[in-house]
């Protein structure tokens, strides 16, 4: 037996009216789901809004973190000092900076709100910093796991190559 389909009409002369095929019921309590729907909407808003406003702060809090570099280093203890001061870890700080260098204007700023839903995400779009200046070693392209022999991912179709990494570890 297939399930019907329920519609709640909105029209004024229908309103509160729920209708299946020919059969029409009438919810009696109908402004009360609406007024707490408009609540929840309202309140998926304020989240919203509270997200973006969120990652302008941190955008802010990285800038002026980038002002008080010398060159492309903080100074000395610096770092130390905020993660004291302010409670939150090296790496939350050294991401907020990204944040501000990867998007340095407000119009660059706007377009990573409108894509980015949260901070998570905007930390995950972020590159890989190396850790006090060292290089970044290039990462194969299946994220940075060494190939195994036999492995389909990397063997090229064509031929016996390994086409993605530099080594290979026999397994």
């Amino acid at each position: 037996m297939r399930a019907g389909v329920w519609t709640i009409h909105t029209r004024p002369q229908a309103a509160g009216k729920l209708t299946k095929g020919t059969q029409m019921m009438s919810i009696d309590n109908i402004d009360e789901f609406i007024v707490i729907d408009k609540r929840i909407d309202a309140a998926e808003d304020r989240a919203a809004d509270a997200i973006r406003e969120s990652l302008r702060d941190r955008w802010e809090f990285g800038r002026i973190m980038l002002a008080e570099r010398k060159g492309k280093k903080l100074p000395d203890g610096y770092l130390e000092k905020l993660v004291e001061t302010i409670g939150k870890s090296r790496s939350e700080l050294k991401y907020r900076m990204q944040f501000a260098e990867r998007y340095p204007t407000e119009d660059e700023l706007a377009n990573a709100i409108g894509q980015f839903p949260s901070w998570a995400q905007v930390i995950k779009n972020l590159p890989k910093q190396p850790e006090d200046g060292a290089s970044p070693k290039p990462k194969p392209p299946h994220g940075g796991r060494i190939c195994r022999r036999g492995c389909r991912r990397c063997r090229s179709r064509t031929s016996r190559t390994w086409s993605c990494c530099e080594r290979h570890v026999d397994g």
